[in-house]
Order: structure tokens, then C-alpha cells, then sequence
């Protein structure tokens, strides 16, 4: 009989867990029932494995929630296994954020949401799902600064057009080095109308960074980087306005919390490699 346990408990919005199954059988379909946002909830088991682990990470708008979280396991097309985890997600509070700024500068920010072509190659360097890990260092802050905007904040654009921010933006003086974050293979080197010049590394199974604004580029896709390697300069291009670094971290489509990755880097690698 299937067995199920949340090996990494207690976490926050912003952060991940893990659950791990045993005896299961090649074949086996595992249903997830949550009412918790941006989370995969089917897998089938391909081959034989003693000890079956996934990573979830926990999305911003999870905060507040109880998590709901049931797992199922269909076998050989009967239900055989059903059981409700606790998850114990803690209520974060996320800052707000006000902005005002030119009638003309929101109307370019809209244009660049819009065009698809960039947001179809950005998509498509996000969704990057690497079978390997590229890294064994903590991860780290990629370049000096002041935190302008923290992780999760809820932003408004002149009082109405609202969206959350994915990651931190950290400021200094135009052309300040910017460093990886760890290593990891470049997926995405390019100019974007919203990001403008923006960096993306696959650092391995769906763990990624993001480093926009920049003014400079010195890596191209394709490009294999060190940690602390300098990938470019900070900038204020794209939909900015005023120089600073937007730093993003993502695990399987979700965005996580870059200090909390700073701090339990290792921690998150132990878990990874039970995955690969």
C-alpha cells in the first residue's frame, strides 16, 4: 500500500516543500486535490522507484490559505490510496507598493506586456526543465545594492493597473557588476520592451534566475557560467525607472523568494537530488 508524507513542513508562500511516497508501482497515476494556485497536480510513475519525492513550491498567493492538500493514487484504473496531508503554510504579509508615474511611461509598459513574440521567447526560457543540477555552492546575491522593492509586493501603477512583483529590485549606481547567482547554462541573453536587457539561468529540474534591467550583457545564450561570474552591468532599460537590478527565482513555473533560496540553498539542493 502506497505510503505519503510532507517532508518539508512548516514552509511559507515563497518558499517550497516536499512530499515524498513509497511503494508505489510503475505505471501508478498520483492525483493532487489542493486549493493552493500554480501547482502541478498529476504524475504518473514512468519506472520503479523505492522512494518517490516532488518539489512544490508555494506561490504568493497561497498566503492566508490552509492548504488543502489530498493525495491519490489510481492503480491498474482502481483508486487504492487517499490520504489528506497538513501542510501548515504560515500567513505572510506582503508590502504594498505605490507608484506614480507618466501617462506616457504606463502606456509603454502595456505596449511591452502585450508583444508576443518576447513574451512567447521568454516563456519558453522559463520553461526550461533541465534533468540535471548545475550547482553545489549556495546561491548569492548577484550584485550590491539597496532593497527598493522586496519580494511579493503588491504594486500599483497610478492607482489602478495592479500586478505582484515576482522577485527583488536592488539599486545602485549605473554600470555596478553583475554577478550569476550560481552556475548554470544561459537560456535567455536578449532585449525585451518590459525587462529590457534580461539574462535567464537554468540552474537545473526547473530552478532558474532572472536579471533584468540591465545595461550590459557580457554572456549569450547557450553559455555555460560559474557562480559570481560576471554576466553584465546594471541598467535602467526596458520599463524602469531609475537604475537598480529586478532579481527573480523560480522553481517549476513558481517564483520563490531570492533570500529565503539564499539562506537554504543546500538545503533545497538535498531535496532536489532525491527528485533526480
Amino acid at each position: 500500500m502506497p505510503e505519503a508524507c510532507i517532508s518539508m513542513n512548516g514552509t511559507e508562500p515563497g518558499w517550497v516543500f516536499s512530499l515524498e511516497m513509497k511503494n508505489l508501482e510503475k505505471g501508478d497515476q498520483i492525483r493532487i486535490e489542493t486549493d493552493m494556485v500554480h501547482m502541478q497536480t498529476f504524475f504518473r510513475m514512468t519506472e520503479d522507484e523505492d522512494v518517490w519525492n516532488r518539489l512544490f513550491a508555494v506561490d504568493t498567493l497561497n498566503s492566508g490559505k490552509r492548504g488543502v492538500f489530498i493525495v491519490n493514487v489510481k492503480r491498474d484504473g482502481r483508486n487504492i490510496f487517499r490520504k489528506k496531508l497538513d501542510i501548515g503554510f504560515s500567513d505572510r504579509v506582503f508590502s504594498s507598493q505605490e507608484l506614480r508615474i507618466s501617462q506616457s511611461l504606463l502606456e509603454r509598459r502595456i505596449e511591452a506586456v502585450s508583444k508576443g513574440g518576447e513574451r512567447l521567447r521568454m516563456t519558453l526560457a522559463k520553461s526550461v526543465r533541465s534533468d540535471e543540477i548545475y550547482w553545489d555552492e549556495p546561491f548569492m546575491m548577484p550584485v550590491e545594492g539597496r532593497l527598493s522593492t522586496p519580494f511579493g509586493a503588491r504594486r500599483t501603477l497610478n492607482g489602478g493597473y495592479g500586478y505582484i512583483h515576482a522577485g527583488i529590485d536592488l539599486a545602485n549606481k549605473l554600470g555596478t557588476p553583475v554577478s550569476a547567482a550560481n552556475s548554470g547554462q544561459v537560456v535567455l541573453s536578449e532585449a525585451q520592451s518590459l525587462t529590457g536587457n534580461t539574462i535567464v539561468i537554468d540552474h537545473g529540474l526547473g530552478l532558474l534566475t532572472l536579471y533584468a534591467h540591465l545595461e550590459t550583457m557580457s554572456v549569450e545564450k547557450g553559455d555555460f557560467v560559474e557562480r559570481g561570474q560576471q554576466i553584465g552591468t546594471m541598467g535602467s532599460t526596458g520599463f524602469s525607472t531609475g537604475s537598480h537590478l529586478h532579481f527573480e527565482t523560480q522553481l517549476m513555473g513558481v517564483y520563490i523568494d531570492p533570500y529565503i533560496l539564499e539562506e537554504k540553498s543546500l538545503e533545497l539542493r538535498e531535496y532536489m537530488e532525491r527528485e533526480e
